[in-house]
């Protein structure tokens, strides 16, 4: 096995850094997807942040325009009751 131009001792370092990064790759796969779990998994909980800070924005400028709604009207029935 050895008698080709590269030395055992690189094949079996390549070995060896193959194997960590397969075990690296299967760590991060097992905290991307939860394991079984997926609620537990990065991939959903990134995504419910996501659609919680959407919901967030959706309830800000609701605010936002009730409150301009309401200032708009209150000047509106102002300059209606004729006070100066």
């Amino acid at each position: 096995m050895c008698n080709g131009p590269i030395p055992c001792q690189e094949i079996i370092e390549v070995k060896l850094m193959v194997t960590q990064t397969h075990a690296s790759v299967a760590k991060m796969e097992k905290l991307l997807t939860g394991n079984g779990e997926p609620e537990r998994g990065l991939i959903v909980r990134v995504d419910r942040i996501e659609r919680r800070a959407l919901r967030h924005g959706a309830v800000i400028k609701t605010i936002l325009v009730t409150w301009v709604a309401a200032a708009a009207a209150a000047v509106f029935a102002w300059f209606r009751s004729g006070a100066t």
